[in-house]
């Protein structure tokens, strides 16, 4: 389910939105810690702010953001590759979220084990890392879980 947005597009909130009821119908609750359908969100953003001090908010803001526990500090790592420029991780108790940037934008992974608010991560990268375009894709895994 992925799709190309320019920022500001009113598509985007409209698909935001069709993505988040559709997290809250799909990601089923097994146990006290297991979640079938469990959301991977991958956003591609292209053209963005690559600076360290836009990473390390991002980082230290996003757990509290979209309702989920950091499990201590975020960690930027300087990449040794051409193409790549920092590498941001924040280990969550719920999972964990990643940053790569690259030379002409950024990517944003938030891996969990348990739904999360989708739209506000869309919306709290922007601000952020302020693309001038996106896209967006949300993956499940633990399809088969029972």
């Amino acid at each position: 389910m992925e799709k190309y947005f320019k920022v500001g597009d009113s598509n985007m909130t409209v698909f935001l939105k069709d993505i988040t009821d559709k997290l809250s119908k799909d990601c089923v609750k097994i146990d006290e810690h297991a979640y079938r359908n469990m959301p991977t969100l991958t956003l591609r953003l292209y053209d963005s702010l690559n600076n360290q001090k836009s990473l390390e908010n991002f980082l230290q803001e996003l757990p509290q953001k979209i309702g989920m526990q950091s499990c201590g500090n975020y960690i930027i790592k300087n990449s040794k590759f051409i193409f790549l420029k920092d590498n941001g991780y924040i280990f969550l108790k719920e999972s964990q979220a990643t940053v790569f940037y690259r030379t002409d934008g950024a990517f944003v992974n938030i891996f969990s084990c348990k739904p999360f608010d989708i739209e506000t991560a869309v919306k709290y990268a922007i601000e952020c890392f302020k693309p001038k375009s996106l896209d967006i894709d949300l993956l499940y895994r633990a399809k088969k879980l029972s």
